[in-house]
């Protein structure tokens, strides 16, 4: 796991390997998207890890998106 991306639109596919998922938005045929394009740059920067894991955690922090924090009611 320490070598594998997920890379995908529906953040649920690597919801149960958070650290190996980079999100990229959605493919709606258009020609002009350049979403993979975007994507080249994180994907080498990734080749050069010995733990895509630990790198991705410290990027991307998807961690943090997935903490909800409700009011405090009195």
């Amino acid at each position: 796991m320490k070598d594998m991306l997920i890379v995908d639109d529906c953040s649920h596919s690597f919801s149960f390997q958070l650290d190996n998922g980079v999100p990229i938005i959605e493919y709606k045929g258009n020609p002009l998207d350049e979403e993979l394009k975007c994507l080249v740059k994180y994907l080498l920067e990734c080749a050069e890890q010995e733990d895509i894991r630990e790198y991705n955690k410290n990027r991307l922090k998807l961690a943090k998106l997935l903490q909800v924090q409700l009011p405090i009611s009195d």
